[in-house]
């Protein structure tokens, strides 16, 4: 393949979506629209767990390879300035790039949006053999969100392959499912937000609710970064 130094995924959950992405992005030659499943039970996380070891080969040699939605553009406008973002990050000699960085306490916050998130948060963690509280409850974890942000290959390999094992632990084990699946509380803040139905719900999480573990799969990539990213770029 032509090597690309930078391939940045946007992700779609409609065909009318893609087509508008397709549109908006058409002069960056760092933006690849995909359409992505709309109903996984890992949600955009599928990208992680599954989707994009699936079209490896398409970046493997790149500099930077990384996700944003196809309305990222309304929550951090940054996202139209990606080359200049990565020319910094190169400058930096960083190998990692927040895009929508917001500086809170991650767990902390998250607790307070989502009542019970820190409990499930460290049996996840700990079902993986991350056991150390120094790195999944420091204060130090950056916080930035929504899956919006670039890396190297090198890195994205090593964090997809964590995530597929943590779809294998959440498989597998029905003690740490019942606890990364307690309501989240999101359903709650109303159907323009928590846009799933009640019926597509259960039949996507097995519950009536947002499970926990998608609002945590959502924020793994942060404590991920502390400790395997070199040096972090961080665009506020």
């Amino acid at each position: 393949m032509v090597e690309m130094a930078t391939i940045v995924y946007v992700l779609c959950p409609s065909e009318d979506t893609l087509a508008e992405a397709t549109r908006r992005y058409a002069e960056k030659p760092w933006a690849k629209p995909i359409l992505l499943p709309q109903y996984q039970p890992y949600l955009e996380s599928f990208m992680y767990t599954n989707f994009l070891m699936t079209r490896h080969a398409e970046w493997k040699d790149a500099a930077w390879v990384g996700c944003i939605a196809h309305s990222a553009h309304l929550k951090q406008p940054m996202v139209d300035q990606i080359e200049s973002v990565c020319e910094r990050a190169r400058a930096e000699e960083s190998d990692f790039i927040a895009l929508l960085y917001r500086g809170d306490p991650l767990v902390s916050t998250a607790e307070k949006w989502h009542p019970g998130f820190t409990r499930a948060w460290l049996a996840l963690w700990e079902s993986i053999g991350w056991r150390n509280k120094k790195i999944t409850m420091s204060d130090e974890i950056p916080s930035f969100y929504c899956n919006y942000w670039i890396t190297t290959p090198r890195i994205m390999e090593e964090y997809c392959t964590l995530m597929r094992y943590v779809d294998q632990r959440i498989r597998e084990s029905p003690q740490l499912r019942e606890v990364v699946c307690v309501d989240s509380g999101y359903h709650h803040r109303g159907t323009e937000i928590a846009k799933i139905p009640d019926e597509r719900r259960m039949a996507l999480f097995g519950v009536p609710w947002y499970p926990m573990y998608i609002f945590i799969l959502e924020r793994m990539i942060c404590p991920f970064s502390l400790v395997y990213a070199k040096k972090m770029c961080l665009v506020r």
